[in-house]
């Protein structure tokens, strides 16, 4: 999962929703003088959220669809490629659309820059200014995006061009995502009523 799908999967609560789009930057253990409880939770289920993704069949299946020289990066790359159909499915899984959704979602995400972590900062502003999101729903966005990732990536990778695995395998891995889907929406209504969300 990837923003978009985590802060879908957050629900109705404001610091849950920021918790969520929070967590791939924040590391390690949560200090209760930094975050608020809401928003730890929000990350809790963020980190529970990616462990369920990674293990469940179905993303595996997607995974042995990606080429050999890619097949190590795949938990990156179907991350965006589940961001990228849940964009162009959104509304099997919302009664929003999906430009008010962004628009409710990044408001409360700024209204909470205060706590945004001091090395990520600027990274979260290029988001949802720049409309990364957004990006997600066309190929040639995510082009753009695998781009943008490989560039920040220190180490050599195959990451530009990863949106051809997806065009290779497009219907075979639409199917999948929207098995998959329904499952995680309902695994996440499963966490937000849990009294404790442990790593």
């Amino acid at each position: 999962m990837n923003y978009l799908a985590h802060i879908r999967l957050a629900g109705d609560d404001p610091e849950c929703l920021v918790g969520n789009f929070l967590g791939d930057f924040v590391k390690g253990r949560l200090t209760e003088d930094r975050y608020s409880p809401g928003i730890r939770r929000g990350i809790m289920m963020h980190r529970r959220i990616d462990a369920w993704t990674d293990s469940h069949e179905i993303t595996r299946e997607c995974a042995r669809l990606i080429s050999p020289e890619r097949r190590r990066w795949s938990r990156v790359i179907i991350d965006i490629f589940y961001d990228h159909l849940l964009a162009v499915n959104w509304e099997r899984y919302s009664d929003e659309s999906l430009r008010d959704f962004l628009d409710r979602s990044y408001a409360v995400i700024l209204g909470a820059a205060d706590i945004f972590p001091g090395d990520a900062a600027a990274r979260i502003n290029t988001i949802i200014k720049d409309g990364w999101i957004e990006k997600y729903r066309s190929i040639s966005g995510l082009s753009v995006v695998f781009q943008g990732m490989s560039i920040r990536v220190r180490r050599e990778n195959p990451l530009p061009g990863s949106e051809r695995e997806l065009v290779a395998h497009y219907d075979e891995m639409n199917e999948h995502f929207n098995r998959f889907f329904p499952e995680i929406l309902e695994y996440a209504k499963h966490l937000r009523k849990a009294d404790e969300i442990q790593s």
